[in-house]
């Protein structure tokens, strides 16, 4: 029996490096990832190679993501989505869309 506990998480955060379709969006990731697996080997110790190749494998996780996707526009700048285009509502303010998933 073989046990594997695990951790992946931290924070990354990209400007202007996700393209969806030609808009550039800034993404901002944080992750918080545990594990348990175990292996059960069925043969044991066996000295034939395909039993050693061969086991069982069960495990549990804790998944923990958020993820917050923006695109900021200003003056004269035009925001696209969907083939349909954006501009601002009020001149000389900044504007914008976001989205997150949990």
């Amino acid at each position: 029996v073989g046990l594997a506990l695990g951790y992946n998480g931290g924070d990354i955060s990209w400007t202007d490096d996700v393209s969806v379709n030609g808009t550039k969006y800034d993404l901002d990731m944080d992750n918080n990832n545990v594990y348990l697996n175990a292996e059960i080997r069925p043969w044991g110790a066996s000295t034939n190679p395909w039993a050693q190749g061969l086991y069982i494998a069960a495990g549990a996780a804790y998944l923990d993501n958020d993820y917050d996707l923006a695109k900021r526009i200003g003056n004269g700048d035009t925001l696209s989505i969907d083939g349909k285009n954006y501009q601002q509502a009020v001149p000389g303010q900044e504007g914008g869309v976001r989205g997150k998933m949990s």
